[in-house]
């Protein structure tokens, strides 16, 4: 899910970039479920996402 962004984090401060990556990830989430109106990380589902038009 979070993908490359401790990676890059390790890689400019290690251990305490990881750290600091991963925080700011947790924070990132807690607004989006905030927006989106969820309390809780179970609420979460896909009627959340819009889904592009396939036909332009």
């Amino acid at each position: 899910m979070i993908g490359r962004s401790p990676l890059y984090g390790t890689a400019v401060g290690g251990m305490s970039g990881a750290k600091q990556m991963i925080g700011i990830l947790r924070r990132e989430l807690d607004i989006a479920m905030a927006l989106s109106g969820c309390k809780d990380i179970t609420e979460l589902d896909r009627s959340l996402l819009e889904m592009p038009d396939r036909n332009g």
